[in-house]
């Protein structure tokens, strides 16, 4: 079975998850009595946890009919594909080759796989984190090892190193969603185009990062462009690590296909939870906003 037809396998929801916090293997802790997004009442609180209920349920049986991709990212095949690609606008190449991970299974790794193994290359296994990562290297490039070249720039806040073909230390690497937006180097913020921006204080740094409700974005997608990532913000400033963003992917527009809408908006993600299960699905943007919950999100765009 082909990446393609294991993604029309996936149920159209996802269940978010925090990168990198083993914490969030319990999807029902993303919501806790009075803290709710949008909410302090404990009444809607509880309401919101037997959404993630059912939310939790929906994807765990989904996740468990997916089967490992046969088409493997080799290097050999990712230098054929770049051939195919270079007559794309560089958005569309984004959105081309995060489609090319469609299917594949969801990296549990707490860590991230990348980062255990030391290396700049894990295509076997993706979370959200890392499918944005290679999806722009690899459209930012032309061949399989000038992806590497492109990766120790981006996601470094600084620049990685490699050693014996090992990077050196991926502790100077982006952690944070709300890092890799602020610093500048995945894309100018298109975010005040899509709504009221609201901000959320990042505890660890002091620095703001400003957001607009899922709400405005449902209602402003339509200015959404293949290859924008969006970057899903549920702001819990009591939360160990602080982390703003919860979860991020990538933009595909594609002609309507039985709908009054001439372009239907698509968002390819790495679905699934720390210690469990999932893989990179597709799914209309719009069905995302109304399902997770999220308080909002940001967008850029690498022009």
């Amino acid at each position: 079975m082909g990446k393609r037809q294991n993604a029309r396998n996936l149920q159209r929801t996802a269940l978010p998850f925090r990168h990198r916090v083993a914490d969030l293997e319990d999807p029902l802790r993303l919501t806790r009595p009075g803290t709710c997004p949008g909410n302090g009442g404990a009444g809607r609180a509880t309401a919101s946890v037997r959404h993630l209920q059912r939310f939790a349920l929906i994807v765990f049986m989904a996740a468990v009919t997916i089967s490992a991709p046969s088409d493997a990212l080799t290097p050999a095949r990712i230098d054929t594909l770049q051939a195919e690609a270079a007559r794309l606008p560089l958005g569309e190449r984004i959105a081309f080759w995060a489609e090319t991970f469609i299917g594949t299974p969801y990296d549990d790794d707490p860590a991230g796989l990348y980062v255990s193994r030391a290396a700049v290359v894990a295509d076997d296994r993706v979370d959200c984190m890392y499918l944005v990562f290679r999806a722009v290297e690899l459209a930012l490039s032309s061949a399989a090892e000038e992806a590497i070249a492109v990766a120790l720039d981006k996601r470094f806040s600084s620049e990685g190193t490699l050693r014996d073909g090992k990077v050196s230390d991926y502790r100077g690497r982006f952690r944070f969603g709300e890092d890799m937006i602020l610093s500048g180097k995945w894309g100018r913020e298109v975010t005040p185009y899509l709504g009221t921006l609201l901000r959320a204080r990042i505890r660890r740094t002091g620095a703001t990062l400003a957001f607009v409700r899922s709400a405005d974005l449902l209602r402003h997608r339509g200015a959404l462009r293949s290859g924008d990532i969006v970057y899903f913000v549920n702001p819990r400033p009591h939360r160990p690590s602080g982390a703003v963003v919860r979860h991020m992917g990538i933009i595909k527009r594609e002609k309507a296909k039985d709908t009054a809408e001439k372009d239907e908006v698509l968002f390819i993600h790495a679905q699934g939870v720390k210690g469990k299960s999932g893989a990179v699905a597709k799914v209309p943007l719009g069905e995302y906003l109304v399902s997770a919950p999220f308080k909002g999100a940001a967008v850029t765009r690498l022009d």
